[in-house]
């Protein structure tokens, strides 16, 4: 039987995307991103999907480097990087919520954290609406490569709420500030070497 495909010898470079006008356009949506306001945790209500940061200005404590070193001067690294999807996408746990459903998660573990002041916990955010929407786990993506969030490393396999909170319970806590989790507290450390 006559084979009716004929098919080009293999060449890796046959396979490789590469196009300047699709990177620029990415570093555009990171810039634009970055131009939205800062705004005090949580801010006031407002509905929509999109992309978030977290910002950390603590002077003292565990996360005093964020506030003397690295956003010493403005808002260069958050401490986290979220996303929220609309209805019907196929995520889970926190990315169902809406961003301010998810801002306002977030300053409530703030909130009861021991040795935390909520003032200085800061957000950005991008409502994408419409088409916009499918892009979301795009932009998502590109924020976390550009800046590695140390709360991403530290929770990114908690995969609903309640993961969230006995992983941060484990690590903001009152038995964390004494000596009982060792373990969570070297690892926080270390990741918050390389920050």
């Amino acid at each position: 039987m006559a084979d009716d495909f004929s098919f080009v010898p293999f060449k890796r470079e046959d396979h490789i995307y590469h196009n300047e006008a699709f990177a620029e356009l990415c570093k555009d949506a990171v810039r634009a991103f970055n131009g939205t306001p800062v705004c005090e945790l949580p801010p006031p209500r407002f509905t929509g999907s999109g992309v978030y940061a977290i910002y950390c200005t603590a002077k003292k404590g565990i996360y005093e480097r964020y506030g003397n070193k690295v956003n010493r001067m403005g808002y260069n690294v958050p401490i986290y990087v979220g996303k929220a999807v609309p209805k019907g996408f196929s995520d889970i746990g926190l990315n169902t919520l809406s961003c301010h459903e998810q801002l306002d998660f977030w300053h409530e573990r703030i909130k009861k954290s021991l040795g935390f002041v909520t003032g200085d916990f800061l957000c950005r955010f991008h409502v994408m609406e419409k088409d916009y929407a499918k892009y979301i786990n795009g932009m998502y993506c590109m924020l976390l490569k550009i800046y590695h969030p140390v709360w991403n490393k530290v929770f990114g396999l908690c995969g609903c709420p309640d993961d969230f909170i006995f992983r941060w319970r484990q690590i903001h806590s009152e038995r964390f500030c004494r000596k009982a989790d060792k373990a969570s507290q070297a690892e926080l450390r270390r990741l918050l070497e390389v920050t």
